[in-house]
């Protein structure tokens, strides 16, 4: 009984992040393809201010698409779309820097 109960929660927390996975592979090729290009954690500040076209201190869904093709770092509109979800976490429509 004593060993059920640990093995119980090691495979849901398993099942939960499997679930996850392509949100969390989709993150990591984010970082990577950032990297890769000389961007990094201090330039996505600024990138937001010049691609927030409304002056709204958020980035929506155009925006942040208009970024990422801008940017040419090999992103499918599909992709652009699901990052933009992912960052998203209260599904507000819009994300700024501290998301």
């Amino acid at each position: 009984l004593y060993m059920a109960m640990p093995v119980a929660i090691i495979g849901y927390q398993f099942t939960v992040i499997w679930g996850n996975r392509a949100q969390i592979l989709l993150l990591h090729s984010t970082r990577d393809r950032l990297a890769k290009w000389g961007f990094g954690p201090y330039e996505i500040p600024r990138l937001f201010q010049l691609f927030d076209l409304d002056d709204s201190d958020e980035i929506d869904l155009e925006e942040f698409k208009q970024l990422l093709q801008q940017m040419e770092i090999g992103f499918r509109e599909d992709d652009i779309v699901e990052l933009f979800k992912t960052i998203d976490k209260d599904s507000g429509g819009s994300i700024d820097t501290k998301a």
